[in-house]
């Protein structure tokens, strides 16, 4: 029997071993298919992060210009019609969501508002055309209702306390010959030191990853105060289109 039982085992040897020899295959061991599945980020309300911000502003500005008090005031005369200049700054600051329906930011911007007057004589070719620019440094703090997540919606407004950094003239003439002169005066003596506004806004910001969104707030910005010292001729009250856009990042807390 033990013969008998050995010589069994030997044909299943055999038997397998020419199995693998015909058909040359030889069973490998099977691999991992299983994939790695990536988790999709969830919208959250932002409550839980710190968001800063920084970007570019553009200011159309139509001031409201009044003549002063005596004995400092002069008539208004040709600048009633002064119109709007288009002047562009940046701005940084932090927008934070500290309720479900509500979003404080605080912000440093770096502004500019301005208005033109040009002059084109029908008798001759004489002209004369002149600038005004006034160059701030401003704190706005504003508080918004919010709606929304990735999308988020903001409607609020505050206010905007802004320090006189320069004022600019600049002034071109064109006499009937064709001559052409030009003047620039740089200064901050005529400007008040501070002036301040409110800020009413209303904007979007969306955002398309775990730590950047953009945005995108037009507001409207009304003066307070005068940008003009009390001794000067004239009143100066900024009234002023303004949109701010830039990039966002989101730090988690």
């Amino acid at each position: 029997m033990i013969k008998f039982g050995l010589v069994v085992m030997a044909c299943l040897f055999l038997t397998s071993s020419y199995s693998q020899i015909g058909t040359g295959k030889v069973e490998e061991p099977k691999k991992d298919t299983a994939k790695t599945v990536r988790v999709k980020r969830v919208p959250t309300d932002g409550m839980d992060e710190t968001v800063y911000f920084a970007g570019m502003n553009i200011n159309q500005s139509f001031r409201k210009l009044e003549e002063n008090v005596a004995p400092y005031g002069d008539p208004l005369a040709y600048r009633v019609d002064e119109v709007p200049l288009l002047r562009t700054g940046f701005h940084l600051g932090m927008r934070n969501r500290f309720h479900s329906l509500a979003t404080y930011e605080v912000g440093l911007s770096w502004d500019k508002f301005g208005e033109t007057y040009n002059y084109q004589a029908e008798e001759d070719d004489s002209s004369f055309t002149y600038t005004n620019t006034y160059s701030y440094i401003s704190l706005p703090v504003q508080l918004y209702l919010t709606h929304g997540k990735d999308l988020r919606y903001f409607v609020g407004g505050g206010i905007q306390p802004m320090l006189a950094m320069k004022y600019a003239y600049e002034e071109k003439y064109t006499d009937s010959l064709g001559g052409q002169f030009e003047s620039t005066i740089k200064s901050a003596d005529r400007m008040s030191g501070l002036t301040v506004n409110l800020i009413v806004s209303a904007g979007v910001q969306w955002r398309f990853s775990k730590l950047f969104s953009l945005y995108a707030i037009p507001s409207y910005v009304y003066g307070l105060t005068s940008t003009f010292g009390k001794e000067e001729s004239y009143k100066h009250y900024i009234r002023a289109w303004n949109f701010r856009c830039g990039l966002t990042l989101h730090i988690p807390n």
